[in-house]
């Protein structure tokens, strides 16, 4: 499966605001000179006598820290089936949605989908900055078809800076369907075959949000099957499935907030590389 970095989910967690920053940063940087100053029992951890390279790496590890948010199961937004001969039913998993059929069409197309969705209101961010999130999913279907045959998984995701003033559902971004990672066609005039597939793919987003407002972020997930002059049968069970399979747990949101002063930790290493400069030369700085 795809790797997603690994988020701390324990104590020690990363603060999710600028202001904490500096006492998680001394906590996690070791002082380079254990012997300055020479007294004392315990050797000072003071952020101008640490390595720069280490001042780097903590603060690319408090960048890289993720939280995790659970949605609710998933509820059925739509299912369509336009076809008289055959049927297509699904059900919810969950994280997801399972579903089976066979489906038959002759002279015009003939498409079918099943539409899941959920959503989840996140904690407020607590300064003006940037939500980021991602998560996976994962799926596969096992079948048989003759004719045009194409199935396909999909995934849509939106999100809202303020879940009172708006939905995800009205946006721009929810109309874009991503793939899904499962996709397989058929032949022409090949004859009967087999259609199957397995795949997984990890969707991304972000938006701009207040310091705070409840973002609120929406996941939808949906199986599509296109049907021309042929059949497709698929199987019984849960080989025909598509649900949120993250790493954190199955229907799983990764996000986190990235303040707008960013750009003033950028400005504080500035600072502390001249304090540093001006203290006395380590050996590190000698290499």
């Amino acid at each position: 499966m795809s790797e997603m970095p690994a988020h701390p989910d324990t104590p020690g967690e990363p603060p999710s605001s600028l202001a904490p920053l500096a006492d998680w940063l001394r906590d996690r940087t070791p002082p380079i000179r254990p012997d300055w100053p020479p007294t004392g029992s315990e050797p000072v951890r003071d952020l101008r006598i640490t390595r720069f390279s280490e001042l780097q790496r903590a603060i690319l590890e408090w960048l890289d820290g993720w939280r995790s948010i659970c949605l609710p199961p998933f509820i059925e937004g739509s299912h369509v089936h336009s076809s008289d001969v055959g049927w297509f039913t699904a059900r919810e998993l969950g994280n997801g949605f399972v579903y089976n059929g066979w489906l038959s069409a002759t002279g015009s197309p003939m498409l079918a989908w099943s539409g899941w969705r959920s959503q989840v209101v996140l904690p407020a961010p607590t300064v003006d900055g940037r939500l980021h999130y991602r998560f996976r999913v994962a799926g596969g279907f096992t079948g048989a078809a003759d004719g045009t045959v194409v199935v396909a998984h999909t995934a849509r995701t939106a999100a809202v800076a303020d879940e009172v003033t708006a939905t995800p559902f009205l946006t721009a971004e929810w109309q874009q369907a991503r793939p899904a990672g499962a996709w397989a066609s058929t032949t022409p005039a090949g004859g009967p075959q087999r259609l199957a597939a397995d795949g997984e793919a990890v969707i991304e987003s972000s938006i701009r949000v207040k310091a705070g407002a409840t973002p609120e972020i929406a996941v939808g997930l949906s199986a599509d099957i296109l049907v021309h002059d042929g059949w497709v049968m698929l199987e019984q069970g849960d080989s025909n499935r598509l649900r949120m399979d993250g790493r954190t747990g199955r229907g799983c949101i990764d996000y986190r907030y990235v303040p707008d002063r960013l750009e003033a930790i950028v400005a504080d290493l500035a600072e502390l590389r001249r304090l540093r400069d001006g203290m006395p030369p380590t050996e590190d700085d000698r290499a």
